[in-house]
């Protein structure tokens, strides 16, 4: 199903989530070929014993087995998709420091491309207390909730992070106190120096499916309330490898009304979210149009 409807609609995002127990390890592998983007295995736990307390009739060998052969075979054909998500729902009986670690590390070991944990209320005998909102448990880990946001990462050092620096022509830019300066209506062109700061690359083609990674402008007020969060955009010249930095210039039309503003520099994985919400840091700068 997936291999026609990719045939015949290529633009369309195929996106499902499995238990991963209906494949066979072959039909595992094959649909890496199909053309589906992502794919979230839904695996509650890092053992066995665990696993099977919420997923009773669940395998929990065989799951791994087909995520890593999902994996294995993205990796042997030097792929990008699917992206491949591993799901784990937080329960009493599996969200000790110890199993979650677990996890963490089997998910990089596997090379899965995300593992994220799921906060549930139900079943009222089974749900993660230490992990309710508002909880300091829960603050350690807010950025790699499901449901938080659609960058957050389990797997250590692959949330993505970024320091964005904007070029400095004097003392004063170098302590941030300079505004950039321009006329209502009027292009500006910025200079900026982006590093990976996480272990994942930062794609910037669209092979990637929706994930590839721009640098985003956002126009704030002086009080640094959001006036455009897509106010401009500029493309990474090539993938920015963990580690990199790379320079990457963009040009921000002023207003048109005179006034005092901010620029915000942020990352922004386009479809799925900034980078700001997973804990990123980001780059202000004082704008005047006059």
């Amino acid at each position: 199903m997936c291999e026609y409807i990719k045939s015949r609609f290529p633009q369309i995002y195929l996106y499902t989530s499995t238990n991963g127990l209906a494949f066979t390890e072959a039909q595992a592998r094959r649909l890496v070929h199909s053309g589906i983007d992502e794919v979230t295995f839904s695996i509650d736990g890092a053992k066995h014993e665990t696993y099977v307390q919420y997923r009773q009739r669940g395998d929990f060998a065989k799951a791994i087995r087909n995520l890593t052969a999902r994996a294995d075979e993205k990796r042997k054909n030097g792929v990008d998709v699917p992206f491949v998500n591993w799901r784990y729902i937080l329960f009493t009986h599996n969200d000790s420091d110890a199993e979650m670690a677990l996890a963490r590390t089997m998910a990089a070991d596997i090379g899965v491309d995300r593992l994220s944990w799921e906060i549930t209320d139900h079943p009222e005998n089974m749900f993660s207390r230490r992990f309710l909102p508002g909880t300091p448990d829960y603050s350690r880990i807010e950025h790699e909730v499901w449901d938080q946001t659609g960058l957050g990462n389990a797997i250590p050092g692959a949330t993505p992070r970024a320091k964005i620096d904007l070029e400095t022509s004097s003392w004063l830019d170098r302590i941030g106190g300079a505004p950039l300066l321009a006329k209502p209506g009027q292009p500006v062109q910025i200079k900026t120096r982006v590093t990976n700061l996480s272990t994942r690359p930062f794609p910037a083609q669209a092979s990637y499916g929706r994930r590839l990674v721009r640098l985003g402008a956002q126009l704030c007020a002086a009080d640094g309330s959001l006036i455009n969060r897509d106010y401009e955009r500029a493309w990474l010249p090539a993938h920015l490898q963990a580690g990199g930095t790379v320079e990457i210039p963009i040009t921000v039309k002023a207003p048109e009304q005179p006034g005092r503003y901010q620029l915000k520099f942020d990352m922004v994985s386009e479809g799925i979210d900034w980078f700001e919400k997973s804990g990123s840091p980001t780059t202000t700068r004082p704008l005047v149009v006059r």
